[in-house]
C-alpha cells in the first residue's frame, strides 16, 4: 500500500546539529499494509538498525526520535516496530520507546542535546519485557539485549519466540549470526477502531 525508507540525511541541518558528527544516514523502513480480506484495516510495520558506536550514543537517540516521529505522522494505525536498536534495556533509546519521553540530560546524550526533549505518542509495549529482556547478542566482550519488538496497545501478544539457552559466543557452528532471532505472534486487539 505504501512504504518509505527513513533517511537521516537532511535532519542534522534542520535541527542545527553538527553534520559531521551525525553523518550516518541509515535509520529504517516503514510500510503500511492493508488487509485484502475482512476488516478494512491498515497496519504499520517498521524496522530499524540504529547506529552502534557507544562513543556517539547520542546519534542513536536522534535516529530513534526521527524514526518515531516519521511513524507517528502516519496516523492512528496499529504499529509493529522491530530491529537491531544497538541499545541495552537501560539506554536512552529504550527509555524513549518505552515511556514516550526523554529528557535531553540523559547520560547517553553525552551533553549534545541538553536543551532537547524527545517524545512521541505511540504508547508502545516491549514484547519481551516480561522475560526481563533476554540477551539477543552474544559476543566475547559484550552480551546483552539489543534487539526489540515493540507494538501499539491495540495489538495483543499471543506468543513469543523463546530464546535459546546455553549460548556462549556467537556466531558459532549452530548460529551463523551474532544475534539470536526474536519473534512474536500478535493479534488485533478488541480496542482497535477502524478508520
Amino acid at each position: 500500500m505504501w512504504n518509505t525508507t527513513i533517511s537521516y540525511q537532511e535532519l542534522p541541518a534542520k535541527k542545527g546539529l553538527d553534520v559531521t558528527r551525525y553523518n550516518n544516514t541509515n535509520i529504517g523502513v516503514v510500510a503500511l499494509f492493508k488487509l485484502v480480506e475482512g476488516d478494512d484495516m491498515t497496519l504499520a510495520l517498521a524496522t530499524t538498525h540504529l547506529f552502534w558506536n557507544e562513543d556517539i550514543s547520542d546519534l542513536k537517540v536522534q535516529q530513534a526520535s526521527y524514526f518515531l516521529e516519521t511513524i507517528e505522522h502516519l496516523g492512528s494505525h496499529p504499529v509493529i516496530i522491530t530491529g537491531d536498536f544497538n541499545s541495552v534495556p537501560s539506554s536512552a533509546v529504550v527509555e524513549l520507546f518505552r515511556t514516550g519521553k526523554l529528557l535531553g540530560t540523559h547520560v547517553d546524550l553525552r551533553g549534545h542535546a541538553d536543551q532537547s526533549h524527545f517524545s512521541h505518542s505511540l504508547k508502545l509495549d516491549d514484547v519481551y519485557e516480561s522475560m526481563s529482556h533476554p540477551h539477543t547478542i552474544y559476543g566475547q566482550k559484550f552480551s546483552n539485549c539489543v534487539d526489540y519488538i515493540w507494538k501499539t496497545k491495540n495489538l495483543e501478544l499471543e506468543a513469543i519466540l523463546e530464546p535459546p539457552t546455553g549460548i556462549k559466543t556467537l556466531p558459532d557452528q549452530n548460529w551463523p549470526s551474532d544475534h539470536i532471532s526474536i519473534g512474536a505472534d500478535l493479534i488485533l486487539g478488541q480496542n482497535y477502531q477502524k478508520e
